[in-house]
């Protein structure tokens, strides 16, 4: 589902539980290998609330759940699961971007990513954010500054719960978990 118009909104009922208790009011399925919602570079102040996205991927590949490449966007109860490779990316000119209750579980690599080279990735906030039994990082902030993650949670991810190497980034009430219980920090002037 690729999103290239700016202040488009997927709206649903709600999204569940991805921790394999229930599918939410509204699921969007994708086939194994497919990536799920795609948020281009011209598709700024885009939302998707109140929805899971998920993937039939029994193994690592190149699918990611929701890419985002623009500035604004907003993520509100979304859930994401099963992705073969990240749960959800965010990309180069994602500046102001917000997310608020949002869980991704059980994708192949990455739960978060912050991709290298999003030098535009700033200014965002992250807010009551989960990510468990990834196989990789559940977070994995490899670029942006002055984000502010609240009240976030990590548990069994492969690689550990946090790594961040972005800088000047403010992490309040972080919670790590079961498995690799781990938060690396190689950033500059992160709190």
């Amino acid at each position: 589902l690729r999103i290239s118009k700016n202040y488009v909104t997927l709206q649903g009922a709600g999204k569940g539980n991805t921790l394999g208790y229930s599918t939410g009011a509204t699921t969007v399925n994708f086939v194994a290998g497919i990536t799920g919602v795609v948020f281009t570079d011209s598709a700024s102040f885009g939302t998707i609330e109140g929805l899971t996205v998920a993937s039939a991927s029994s193994k690592a590949g190149t699918d990611d759940g929701i890419q985002l490449s623009s500035e604004g966007f907003v993520l509100r109860q979304v859930g994401v699961t099963h992705f073969g490779r990240t749960g959800i990316v965010v990309n180069n000119d994602t500046d102001l971007w917000h997310m608020e209750d949002v869980e991704v579980d059980s994708c192949y690599g990455d739960g978060f990513q912050w991709a290298t080279g999003s030098d535009d990735a700033n200014l965002g906030q992250g807010t009551e954010l989960s990510s468990s039994r990834n196989g990789g990082w559940g977070y994995e902030v490899l670029s942006g500054v002055n984000n502010v993650f609240m009240t976030t949670h990590a548990s069994t991810n492969a690689l550990g719960g946090w790594n961040v190497t972005g800088s000047f980034d403010y992490f309040f009430n972080t919670y790590v978990e079961g498995g690799i219980s781990s938060f690396v920090n190689s950033g500059s002037y992160n709190q």
